[in-house]
């Protein structure tokens, strides 16, 4: 009989890393480490060709590429509940290599364990490269359109879904799954600071909140949609000044000491 720990003993990093490795190599700048691959351009389409290519390497069944550019696969039996897991492939300009592609990496490993553990004899499971999760058209489509709400009549959104050969394609919905779903896990990279300084590794999020950004210095700082990042607002608020805007880096999502060269500890 199956058990946790003889699923945790099929895990794999070596995996994790190679696809990492191989994630990181479209929409890569000079540096290997900050990545540019804006939803439905060219690196971002190429990677989720990589993806749905991986899914597939990894038993998922009914691979395919949605008319918003969401790649998604699945196993097991339609009529049982399914853990979707997953994350993004797009990018904004000079991101973290690690940043959206960490779930994705994590959720081919799951999949390999979960086959390879014997699970799909009880169990079901899909995986889902959402497009544009970080925003680029507006709002996150893919997802929003997933669970019912009406998409976006953003004209460079059905521009760019023309120019990717994505026209004409219909949208994933989550009620295409007779069984309906146990329950959604996406593994990300923190971009603050709350696992460092509670000397942790890992942190488990069970609940979002939705964030409107509101810049108050448009001459100093234009707003621009980003994250609700988990950095707290009484760490932020001593060091947060006009000059501090002016000289921040394009994004605050770096790995300083990690890139895609770096080996398997």
């Amino acid at each position: 009989m199956a058990t946790l720990g003889s699923f945790l003993a099929l895990v794999n990093a070596s995996r994790v890393m190679d696809d990492l490795r191989a994630l990181s190599r479209f929409g890569s700048g000079s540096s290997g480490v900050e990545i540019t691959r804006p939803a439905l351009s060219e690196p971002d389409i190429a990677a989720r060709r990589w993806v749905m290519t991986a899914m597939e390497a990894v038993g998922m069944n009914g691979v395919q590429i949605d008319g918003l550019g969401s790649a998604y696969g699945s196993v097991g039996p339609d009529n049982v509940p399914a853990l979707l897991m997953g994350s993004h492939t797009d990018t904004r300009p000079g991101r973290s290599w690690l940043d959206g592609t960490l779930g994705i990496a994590f959720a081919l490993e799951a999949a390999r364990v979960l086959r390879d553990g014997g699970a799909s004899d009880f169990a079901a499971w899909s995986i889902v490269d959402w497009a544009d999760g970080e925003g680029r058209f507006g709002t996150l489509g893919a997802s929003s359109a997933f669970v019912g709400q009406r998409l976006s009549h953003s004209q460079e959104l059905w521009r760019a879904r023309r120019s990717a050969g994505l026209a004409g394609i219909r949208v994933m919905h989550a009620s295409g799954r007779h069984g309906g779903w146990v329950g959604y896990i996406e593994a990300h990279v923190e971009p603050g600071v709350e696992l460092a300084h509670g000397n942790a590794t890992l942190g488990v999020v069970d609940a979002v909140v939705g964030s409107r950004e509101v810049s108050a210095m448009p001459t100093l700082a234009p707003a621009r949609p980003r994250h609700a990042h988990a950095t707290p607002i009484t760490i932020l608020r001593p060091r947060l000044t006009p000059a501090d805007l002016l000289n921040c880096p394009p994004t605050n999502t770096r790995t300083p000491h990690a890139t895609p060269h770096t080996p398997c500890p």
